[in-house]
């Protein structure tokens, strides 16, 4: 446990570094160390530990004396109580089918199932990253769904044991219309590398994630950001963006637009000089504080104590259910954090920040043009959906052929006859990856093109669909589907909740999402097991099946 602990404090202080740098600019790999953004000091070894140089330190620089913010420790521990939460799920509590199941402790579990678990990982680290980037900026960087989803691909074709059956595995039909799509999402993605770009100061270069259309840019921050405070720029989908004259590195980033729970989305470079919809001012009183210092408030010095409290409970809790001294149930060991992170999101999404005056703006004049936008988007997926077809027509037509593609998916590789990783198949691997991926993101996609086409403005971000689809790589679809109605569902509350506090029109979507997925996750072999879960996987098989036969009798004429 102590381990694993370390493991996830050790990521969480390195997304630290990730989530203060990618918005305002700075390179990633220079300068290799930390520095205080007061007064610029190197931070020391030792003032530079999880959790614990700050308790040491008293939340002040050991140099300057300046207040360190508390956001800080909040993502440190709330990384560390995720690891223990994934170690709980699927190794102490086993509340999850499909692993191994050992009963000779965590080291034999995690040599059977490492790979699904080190995805899980970078997955949660990726989400908690992109959320405390969107809570102030309206903006995520796609190169954290790129990661997650190149996790997800390698990871899943090396996972492939045979008690990985009862995991959510896509059947043989599905499997091969997903492969067959992300060739079409391949030959789709080539074309655009080789599109000319509009403009010759800003090189369009799409990422793998089901095709970009023109896009945004990232926030500038103000230079006394010395926490996640800065101004935000949202947009609709992706664009390199080079950055400005006095920027510290020449690196360019790729960013996608989130969502609001409105159902909105944005793609502007500036602000408007006068904002466009009424907006009320006095909302923004107290943003040039909640720039400099926004996670120096009470509430949120509050939520970092309590996170790291319930860090060393939940440490406790397992250590002491390993060794047999106490019953305390996995349902409440999962629920209590998944409480609390609620609690997290509602109180910093309640917090007035310059991009929550912006984002309106842009969301006022983003109306025009949207439905043409994504009949845009939807004839760019067209290659994927027609070599999806093509797979189904294949699986469902002559015995033998489609014989011969369950035989491929299914085979098991051995390199100098010596079979790796237990009955490994990794073209069954990368083909549950595979499934995950097309059918979360095609789900995104349904909810953007439909409600867009239906509201006539936009209803979902790419970014968003990047999010759902790299998580449904490592996790599965059916996690995703559960999760993004759970974040649906959150979101909806935590803005009842929060209306007494700030009424912004744009909330920040990618933090309910997830809240949603990880609620997934832990839950969701015990939501199949109950009524609702069961209805509601009926609905989903009869779903997919309606529209197998309707692109079967597409594809028959």
């Amino acid at each position: 446990m102590a381990f694993w602990t370390a493991v996830g404090l050790c990521l969480g202080s390195f997304l630290n570094v990730v989530i203060y740098r990618l918005p305002r600019y700075k390179s990633l790999r220079s300068p290799l160390w930390s520095a205080c953004p007061s007064c610029e000091h190197r931070i020391r070894w030792y003032d530079n530990l999880p959790i614990a140089s700050f308790i040491s330190l008293g939340g002040k620089c050991r140099d300057c004396g300046a207040p360190i913010g508390t956001r800080y420790m909040v993502v440190e521990a709330a990384m560390a109580i995720v690891v223990l939460m994934l170690i709980d799920a699927f190794f102490i509590g086993q509340v999850r089918l499909g692993l191994s199941g050992s009963q000779f402790g965590l080291t034999d579990q995690f040599s059977y199932d490492w790979p699904l678990l080190t995805a899980h990982v970078i997955l949660f680290a990726c989400l908690i990253s992109m959320a405390a980037i969107d809570l102030e900026h309206y903006w995520l960087d796609v190169r954290f769904t790129n990661l997650a989803t190149i996790a997800g691909f390698v990871l899943h074709a090396l996972w492939t044991p045979r008690h990985s059956v009862a995991w959510t595995r896509p059947s043989d039909t599905l499997a091969v219309m997903a492969l067959f799509a992300m060739v079409g999402l391949g030959l789709t993605w080539i074309a655009f590398l080789l599109r000319p770009p509009a403009d010759p100061d800003v090189a369009a270069e799409p990422e793998a994630e089901f095709l970009p259309s023109p896009a945004d840019s990232p926030p500038a921050s103000s230079e006394n950001d010395q926490d996640a405070g800065g101004d935000g720029h949202g947009g609709t989908s992706l664009r390199e963006v080079k950055e400005p004259a006095g920027a510290e590195s020449g690196e360019t980033l790729p960013v996608e637009p989130t969502a609001a729970a409105s159902g909105l989305d944005v793609d502007y470079l500036t602000p408007p000089a006068e904002p466009l919809t009424p907006v009320d001012d006095a909302e923004f009183d107290e943003v040039g504080a909640s720039t400099d210092e926004p996670s120096g408030k009470p509430r949120t010095r509050f939520l970092g104590w309590a996170l790291t409290t319930l860090l060393v409970a939940l440490f406790a809790l397992l250590l002491l259910t390993q060794l047999d001294m106490v019953t305390v149930g996995a349902a409440f060991r999962l629920g209590l954090p998944l409480a609390l992170f609620f609690v997290v999101i509602i109180c910093e999404s309640t917090v007035a920040r310059p991009a929550d005056r912006e984002i309106v703006d842009a969301i006022f004049e983003e109306r025009f043009g949207a439905r043409r936008m994504v009949l845009v988007e939807l004839a760019n997926l067209l290659p994927a959906i027609a070599l999806a077809v093509v797979g189904l027509w294949i699986m469902q037509g002559d015995a033998g052929l489609s014989g011969r593609f369950s035989d491929a998916l299914h085979a098991s590789t051995r390199i100098w006859n010596v079979s790796l990783f237990r009955e490994w198949a990794p073209l069954y691997g990368l083909a549950t990856a595979a499934s995950g991926y097309v059918v979360a993101g095609a789900l995104g996609w349904a909810v953007r093109i439909i409600f867009t086409l239906i509201l006539g403005k936009e209803a979902f971000g790419t970014g968003d669909i990047h999010v759902m689809a790299a998580a449904g790589c490592i996790a599965g679809w059916p996690v995703v589907v559960l999760g993004f109605f759970a974040a649906v569902l959150l979101a909806l509350l935590g803005v009842i909740i929060s209306l007494p506090f700030k009424r912004a029109r744009a909330i920040p979507l990618v933090p309910w999402l997830a809240l949603g997925f990880l609620f997934a996750v832990v839950a969701y072999d015990a939501i199949l097991g109950t009524t609702w879960g069961q209805n509601f996987t009926g609905a989903m098989d009869l779903l997919i099946s309606k529209i197998s036969q309707l692109l079967g009798v597409t594809a028959g004429a």
